[in-house]
């Protein structure tokens, strides 16, 4: 396959799922359902809650923590 626009050449075809992509299957799938009616944590920066562990969140890359709070240490040093 390959993209329209050539700056998208490298992100096809990647070894590991994207936070977008994982987002994408979290909504689509309504896995957010499953913390309806259970202790929800509320996540920092546009973040999500893990449908299994509903009082923890999914963090992309550079978040860290139990609330997607925390900047990593890579982030921190540039």
């Amino acid at each position: 396959m390959i993209p329209d626009d050539v700056y998208y050449n490298t992100t096809l075809g990647s070894e590991m799922i994207s936070f977008v992509d994982l987002y994408v299957l979290n909504q689509h799938y309504k896995c957010s359902e499953k913390c309806k009616n259970k202790p929800t944590a509320t996540c920092a920066n546009g973040r999500f809650p893990h449908p299994h562990k509903c009082v923890k969140c999914i963090c992309p890359s550079g978040y860290g923590g139990p609330l997607c709070d925390r900047r990593s240490n890579l982030d921190r040093n540039r």
